[in-house]
């Protein structure tokens, strides 16, 4: 369990610690522009960007960021920039793009083409469910499907909407928390049901942690928000709104 939430801004990864609410940050050169960052289970933090050589020029990267504030460069999926979205399962990262998926090892950088998913999840959400890797709809797709111990997809089942441009995390075992711009939904994996609870806009490019009762993630300001399983609200922890609910 993390005990910090990431995010990107430009040149510069940042980060909320759990525990004080304060926040940190690296920042690299100019030339660089980080999209979307995944932390690890080894507190290690995964950034994808694009790095400008020349003007004009620009080419996708994969970095790994430690504690000590290096950032060491990775195998580039194959899958493109646009829609990417990452998981992590112990020393593997799924990299998930419409119907097609790729694993990364972090300790031997291979990187090998998994078997396409059974449904193009575009907007779709995926995170860790368990041992493996769960996505969930997308745009006209209400399918779920989890990824085997054999590296096949399985279709899990069907929501009665179409949820897309979320972001999502585990929360029980059957249950998801998906949050997108506007709502957040509670999703029970094996039967499909999809319940919309309370209405409030975060940012859907934060990958959500789980601490305890809470989930936390971030408004549109950047601010840290946690949401509470219990009483099905929103809170903002940050200064100048803490303890405002919504």
């Amino acid at each position: 369990m993390t005990e910090r939430i990431y995010f990107t801004c430009l040149s510069t990864l940042k980060w909320y610690c759990l525990k004080t609410y304060e926040i940190e940050e690296h920042k690299e050169d100019k030339c660089v522009f980080m999209s979307s960052c995944l932390p690890l289970e080894d507190g290690k933090v995964l950034v994808h960007g694009t790095l400008e050589f020349k003007p004009g020029t620009k080419n996708q990267f994969i970095c790994l960021f430690s504690g000590g504030g290096k950032m060491i460069v990775k195998k580039d999926p194959n899958l493109g920039m646009s829609g990417l979205q990452m998981v992590n399962i112990g020393t593997d990262v799924f990299y998930i793009s419409g119907n097609r998926c790729e694993k990364f090892c972090l300790i031997t950088n291979d990187l090998i083409r998994l078997e396409d998913l059974n449904f193009t999840h575009i907007k779709g959400g995926c995170c860790r469910y368990n041992s493996t890797v769960l996505v969930i709809s997308g745009l006209n797709c209400p399918e779920i499907e989890m990824l085997s111990i054999h590296n096949y997809w399985v279709k899990i089942c069907s929501l009665p909407t179409s949820l897309f441009e979320i972001s999502c995390v585990q929360v029980g075992d059957e249950e998801v928390l998906c949050i997108n711009k506007k709502r957040t939904y509670r999703v029970n994996v094996n039967t499909g049901s999809c319940f919309g609870t309370v209405n409030y806009t975060v940012d859907i490019n934060i990958v959500p942690v789980i601490k305890g009762d809470y989930v936390y993630s971030l408004n549109l300001a950047k601010q840290l928000i946690r949401y509470s399983l219990n009483s099905d609200k929103w809170e903002n922890m940050s200064r100048g709104g803490c303890c405002f609910i919504f």
